[in-house]
């Protein structure tokens, strides 16, 4: 049986990816806007004035404008949770966001979850690897 994440509101999916695909906003800046305004909804509801008290002017501007194919990759976000009952979006602020993750130095604000939100916080395993090794990553991956 697989758990189910709340469903996560269209509007509000747009603004998070939205928010996270605004050229120079990255991580760092979506976390001090999502401090400061609560929701990325609110960041795009607030007065350029507002933007930069938390960001410099350019990333006002870049707020102000729609990124570049975004239309495109929302269409394909929602046609692939629309996918299955599996599939869930969690931001950081979900009830079932992984907790552990949330203790990391920069956890991901948003996570693209297939199967069992429930297994997120369950003991686990982690492999983390490269298609294309350096030659002393295939050194120490060999040694271990």
């Amino acid at each position: 049986m697989t758990s189910a994440a709340p469903a996560v509101d269209p509007d509000e999916f747009a603004a998070w990816l939205r928010l996270l695909q605004t050229p120079g906003v990255g991580r760092d800046g979506a976390r001090r806007l999502l401090a400061a305004f609560g929701s990325p909804m609110a960041v795009f509801d607030a007065p350029p004035a507002a933007l930069k008290t938390v960001v410099d002017a350019a990333c006002t501007r870049a707020l102000g404008e729609w990124p570049p194919e975004f239309r495109q990759r929302l269409a394909a976000a929602r046609a692939w949770l629309a996918g299955g009952p599996a599939r869930h979006v969690l931001t950081l602020g979900d009830a079932a966001y992984p907790p552990r993750l949330l203790q990391t130095a920069d956890p991901p604000l948003m996570l693209y979850v297939e199967g069992d939100v429930a297994l997120l916080s369950a003991p686990s395993v982690g492999v983390v690897g490269s298609r294309a090794p350096t030659p002393q990553g295939l050194a120490n991956a060999r040694q271990q």
